[in-house]
């Protein structure tokens, strides 16, 4: 374990910010007059049949993000990255308290921060740099001479590829993991210790403490993280 780089695995909606990213986003591109209103109509629903049970969680994922490609196709990919970093500013405030100077501890104690979500790519990279994020897995539409086609290219939302993710990184020490669903189980059976923000009955990990995102202290999840025992 001491030869190995310690790493923590980080699901981001509903884990480090407050509900899901693609509908904020999509609004504020519709606000904006970049997609149609349409497309936030059909997302919308999507989350609805979510809610009811009418849609699995890897079903919204897939579903949605076909939605999400279909709005954005033709679009310049630079120009979309450049509109992230604007939405970022008004969507900080969704940003649990507890995750920046938690994320800001775990980087002074030498462990790199993994992200791997199904929030769109663009907001996620824009978030980068201010985060500190080492790696960042989100969900990613094709794009064919610097414009988005309508095809999800990789959707990190389903577990199966969620698990695949975690595949690639079995040379690190997975310290810990931050998630709130079920498709974060590879998560949090690949990691030492889990941390289940808002958790549900239905999800069940190792080594694991579960917390409400609002009310959180990142001093608790720290000690529960750096303390030996379960």
């Amino acid at each position: 374990m001491k030869n190995k780089k310690q790493i923590c695995l980080l699901d981001w909606d509903g884990t480090l910010r407050d509900g899901f990213t693609i509908v904020d986003w999509m609004i504020f591109l519709n606000e904006k007059r970049i997609i149609s209103t349409e497309y936030v109509d059909k997302i919308r629903d999507l989350f609805k049949y979510y809610n009811d049970g009418r849609l699995s969680h890897d079903s919204l994922a897939v579903e949605t993000s076909q939605v999400y490609a279909e709005s954005i196709v033709g679009i310049e990919v630079n120009f979309l990255n450049k509109i992230a970093s604007e939405y970022i500013i008004i969507d900080e405030a969704r940003i649990f308290s507890f995750v920046r100077p938690l994320l800001n501890e775990l980087r002074e104690r030498e462990v790199d921060l993994y992200v791997i979500s199904g929030a769109p790519i663009e907001v996620l990279r824009a978030y980068g740099s201010s985060m500190h994020l080492d790696i960042i897995h989100g969900l990613e539409i094709a794009s064919a001479d610097g414009h988005y086609t309508n095809t999800p290219l990789v959707n990190p939302g389903i577990s199966s590829q969620k698990k695949k993710i975690v595949e690639l990184y079995r040379d690190k020490f997975m310290f810990a993991a931050f998630g709130n669903s079920v498709s974060d189980i590879p998560l949090f059976e690949a990691s030492e210790k889990s941390v289940c923000i808002n958790f549900h009955s239905h999800i069940d990990c190792k080594h694991c403490l579960k917390i409400d995102g609002n009310k959180a202290s990142y001093r608790d999840i720290m000690l529960f993280l750096f303390t030996d025992g379960d």
